[in-house]
């Protein structure tokens, strides 16, 4: 439902946006906007954006986004912790939980 694109500003740069399903861009590019500007390096910003991409997918089939509360994030930060990843080796693995911070 959202995903994380590049955007070219005036002077020519790139800039990790995202985008929602319908091919808008999220207010929450802002941020990552904001962050490029603070002087984050581009790949951090891009690893933040996805990572955010994927809390608005996952709030979706919740609320709204403009709607979440601690629950909300609590409830996130468990589906991470309980959804597998793929490690060096190219295995399917679950988290380990001292790797969920919030």
């Amino acid at each position: 439902m959202y995903e994380v694109s590049e955007a070219v500003r005036g002077d020519g740069s790139k800039i990790p946006v995202i985008i929602t399903s319908a091919g808008e861009l999220h207010e929450s590019s802002k941020w990552t906007a904001y962050l490029v500007s603070s002087g984050y390096s581009p790949n951090t910003v891009r690893q933040y954006a996805s990572r955010l991409a994927a809390f608005l997918a996952w709030m979706s089939q919740h609320t709204d986004w403009r709607e979440a509360s601690v629950s909300h994030v609590i409830m996130w930060r468990n589906f991470i912790a309980q959804s597998s990843i793929d490690d060096r080796n190219s295995q399917n693995r679950k988290r380990k939980s001292s790797t969920v911070r919030l």
